[in-house]
């Protein structure tokens, strides 16, 4: 994975997606990536601990796709981080489809 400048989110859980949110609330306007080894948007774990095994909800998303979509944050799912170079700013992610 390549991205010139921006901020890389490593993780999709909670605070990947209120870290993307908050930039965008705070006027960031460069490019935010997220990339997480889940194949499923970030999502609300405890509930789906209680709630979803109780079969109370069974959508325990965060945000939907079109608050990544709308707020032009890239959302790389299925791929996980295998290392980072903080020295040379880079995400050497996993290559899967």
């Amino acid at each position: 994975m390549t991205t010139s400048g921006g901020v890389v989110i490593v993780g999709g859980g909670l605070a990947a997606a209120r870290t993307a949110e908050q930039l965008r609330r705070s006027e960031y306007t460069g490019p935010i990536t997220i990339v997480s080894n889940e194949k499923h948007l970030p999502y609300d774990r405890p509930p789906l601990s209680k709630e979803v095994l109780r079969a109370e909800t069974d959508d325990v998303t965060l945000k939907p796709a079109e608050f990544y979509e709308e707020n032009d944050i890239t959302v790389l799912l299925g791929k996980g981080a295998r290392s980072v170079n903080t020295d040379a700013m880079t995400v050497d992610a996993d290559r899967r489809q």
